[in-house]
């Protein structure tokens, strides 16, 4: 529940100049959350994913993906930036 309430807020809080609509940016965070990674990397996917991929592009790479396709490398791209920005920062919280 926790992390449903720091997910509304964050949604709020972030405004790409194209972004998903409500339904969509909920059902992708609350997903991404729940394999447990940390919010920021899952805010930052979703927002990089905004910026390359229209609506209608996410859609249909998703539904393609929930049938056994493989992510396309741009996404994979956008992905591992992420990873790598949440890995600089946990490791500036420890200095």
């Amino acid at each position: 529940m926790k992390k449903m309430l720091v997910l509304a807020v964050l949604l709020t809080a972030c405004c790409p100049s194209r972004r998903y609509p409500d339904d969509v940016r909920n059902e992708f965070l609350v997903e991404c959350a729940q394999d447990d990674i940390p919010v920021r990397p899952c805010i930052c996917v979703l927002e990089g994913f905004e910026k390359r991929y229209t609506l209608e592009e996410f859609r249909t790479i998703s539904v393609g993906m929930k049938k056994g396709a493989p992510m396309p490398k741009e996404m994979g791209a956008i992905v591992d930036r992420c990873a790598l920005e949440e890995r600089e920062h946990d490791k500036e919280k420890k200095r």
